[in-house]
């Protein structure tokens, strides 16, 4: 005799504002334990800002497994994070990132940037540690 109206068009809206809902907070309902993780294998991520980062870890509740010693690292208290320090009028390294990190990286230093590609940044045309005045063009590749 016909489709009820509910399940056809209320159920998937609703479905997409449950599903935004819970994505955005991980601790409505759910109870995330800690994945522990060996330090030798962490997960892949891409240089850029690690305060992003330590969010993400933590709300996964990611902790390490074991403190390596070949390298001088003591990961007992969490992953190993390298924050990036820039000095005022140098280019910054942007190899490794994603084109928002990289944009953000070598803007927020004053500098003008072009882009080709997508992926990571493999190349910069003005090499990071270098000397440049404000307003200068740097080209970056990405793959």
């Amino acid at each position: 005799m016909g489709e009820y109206l509910a399940a056809k068009i209320a159920g998937p809206v609703f479905r997409e504002i449950a599903d935004r809902v819970f994505s955005n907070d991980l601790s409505i309902n759910q109870n995330v334990g800690a994945h522990l993780v060996g330090n030798t294998t962490m997960p892949k991520v891409k240089q850029g800002n690690v305060a992003a980062l330590k969010t993400v870890y933590s709300k996964l509740g990611l902790k390490p497994l074991y403190a390596s010693t070949s390298n001088g690292i003591d990961t007992t208290n969490g992953l190993a994070y390298e924050d990036n320090k820039y000095k005022t009028g140098t280019v910054p390294s942007v190899t490794g990132m994603g084109l928002t990190d990289a944009l953000y990286a070598l803007g927020n230093a004053g500098y003008k940037v072009t882009a080709k590609g997508s992926g990571v940044v493999t190349t910069q045309s003005i090499a990071s540690g270098s000397t440049m005045p404000k307003g200068t063009k740097i080209a970056i590749e990405l793959q």
